[in-house]
């Protein structure tokens, strides 16, 4: 414990932070709560500056501390996520993953002197080559379907051993 009682590593959050996760804790799933009333509730505008920071930090703690994930309306405000809005966001965090990687996995081409490189910025080449090759692999769409079609069949989440083998064809 630190000396202000909170767990090691920890920070505080600050109270319009706690405000808002108060009211964010209170909804229902589909509930929107609109950006005016919780700017009210801060007296700051939420959409902007430290306000932004304060709603994201309270987003935060609602899905941390109360499994409460919210989508953003935009223009209107925050909303409980379903349990189907969470399901879909699953999947636009899976898109993103996928095409970051493919990004990622163009930028060995701007070594220009892969030689030159010490033994262990090589290694670490290659381990971050690897890692984002997989992850490319993974995401890829041919590789949802043919997870989709495995999960289709059996009607629950796959093994890691089985998805493993399903992205290799």
């Amino acid at each position: 414990m630190t000396g202000s009682g909170n767990p090691k590593g920890q920070i505080e959050a600050s109270v319009e932070t706690k405000l808002l996760y108060q009211r964010i804790a209170e909804t229902k799933p589909g509930e929107i709560v609109p950006y005016s009333e919780l700017s009210q509730i801060v007296g700051i505008n939420v959409t902007e500056d430290r306000g932004r920071g304060f709603l994201t930090s309270a987003r935060k703690m609602a899905q941390r501390q109360n499994e409460i994930l919210t989508v953003t309306i935009r223009g209107e405000g925050v909303r409980h996520a379903t349990d189907e809005d969470v399901v879909d966001d699953m999947g636009a965090d899976e898109r993103k993953i996928h095409r970051r990687a493919v990004r990622t996995s163009r930028k060995p081409s701007c070594i220009k002197d892969y030689g030159s490189l010490p033994d262990d910025a090589k290694i670490r080449h290659n381990v971050n080559l690897s890692l984002i090759g997989a992850i490319r692999q993974a995401t890829n769409p041919g590789v949802r379907k043919r997870l989709t079609s495995a999960v289709t069949e059996g009607q629950q989440a796959l093994p890691v051993a089985k998805t493993l083998e399903l992205f290799a064809g």
